[in-house]
């Protein structure tokens, strides 16, 4: 069995230095297991009849462009400030520095979430959930009666999607439905082999240090655009459309894609009427990963991936520690239990999430140092 073999692999090795595991689904934000190419992020819960996986993209904000002199004469604050951090007067510095910003940098947006319904059964067995860093692929294994189900998961660089891959060893035993919710204003359609979502960021939203009545400010004429698009490709199942999402049933296996672009096209740019065409930028990229296998497109991730992640290695010896699930260790950890593996993992893991955070991208834009896009 799957499972079995998953188990016996991480005994046989030990506390892992580049796997984080567990053996019950994420509750919290904070322990679902966290992908990325640099622009497109996902988080995923893999709880087991739902699936719940948050998506967000790096140039998705509200606001509109703003004067970008706004406070020209900042800089002759500067020696004022150095004076009062020289004599250590810390709480007069703090004060001082606001005279040097200007307004408001407006807030980062979630795109929205994806809720995958799944047909089969609540009580499983053998459940296990992992993210393995070494090539930035999540996992998730259960049984529920006599079938062994399956998901991977990661974000693809060079393709700039979302792939997942659902399976099961039990013939037509595979089914789930996909519906999307988001704080933004959007509307979900399908052309009949897609699930397609556009919509569009707040024009202003206020700090939350700040009490106004109306603190998200909608309007359907500005704004940062955002199309999702939501693909079921190499299936042996039935696909149907609906309303509000699109299903699968009576299969044992199914790739799913996810396109996600925003009409961001730079800090002096007005989103909604000098913006990029987010429905064709996320098309395009649904097209060209349709070109290539599921395999196809994991074996170019890990390429990719792997040629920034391998530049470092960290080895600091043998561990006595056992072998149990992540959480679970780092509470031993805690109580000063000596674990060498879980020190490597960390110090990697915090290589992994900038790898995944704050890439430039292909195909899209890629930032200047000034953070100024080049497209």
């Amino acid at each position: 069995m799957l499972i079995i073999a998953v188990h016996l692999y991480i005994s046989v090795q030990g506390q892992s230095n580049h796997i984080l595991w567990f053996d019950e689904p994420a509750t919290f934000f904070e322990e679902s297991l966290v992908l990325g190419n640099g622009k497109m992020g996902a988080s995923v819960f893999s709880g087991i009849s739902t699936e719940k996986i948050f998506l967000n993209d790096a140039t998705f904000w509200s606001g509109e462009p703003v004067n970008t002199m706004m406070n020209p004469e900042a800089y002759k604050n500067i020696p004022e400030i150095r004076e009062a951090l020289a004599n250590e007067n810390y709480k007069l510095a703090d004060e001082l520095y606001k005279k040097v910003q200007g307004s408001f940098s407006e807030s980062y947006a979630p795109i929205g979430t994806l809720h995958i319904n799944f047909n089969h059964g609540k009580t499983v067995k053998g459940y296990n959930r992992e993210l393995n860093i070494s090539n930035a692929v999540a996992k998730a294994q259960y049984q529920v009666g006599k079938a062994t189900y399956g998901r991977e998961y990661f974000v693809s660089h060079p393709e700039q999607v979302m792939a997942m891959q659902y399976t099961s060893d039990v013939s037509s035993s595979l089914g789930f439905k996909i519906e999307f919710e988001s704080e933004m204003k959007y509307e979900v359609s399908n052309d009949r082999e897609t699930m397609i979502i556009n919509g569009y960021a707040p024009y202003h939203a206020e700090p939350i240090y700040n009490d106004v009545p109306n603190p998200v400010l909608f309007d359907k004429n500005r704004g940062t655009r955002f199309t999702t698009l939501i693909k079921i490709t190499d299936t042996d199942g039935k696909i149907k459309f609906s309303n509000k999402g699109l299903s699968l049933s009576k299969a044992s296996k199914a790739t799913v894609l996810v396109s996600i672009a925003t009409s961001f096209n730079g800090f002096d740019k007005n989103p909604a009427t000098e913006g990029k065409d987010n429905r064709v930028i996320a098309s395009n990229q649904l097209r060209e990963a349709l070109l290539k296998n599921y395999q196809e497109i994991k074996e170019r991730h890990i390429k990719d991936y792997q040629s920034l992640f391998n530049r470092v290695t960290l080895d600091l010896g043998e561990t006595g520690a056992p072998n149990l699930p992540t959480d679970e260790r780092l509470m031993r950890y805690a109580k000063g239990e000596e674990d060498k593996n879980l020190e490597t993992l960390y110090f990697q893991f915090g290589r992994y999430l900038l790898i995944s955070s704050s890439r430039t991208t292909r195909g899209a834009c890629q930032f200047t140092r000034y953070m100024e896009p080049v497209c």
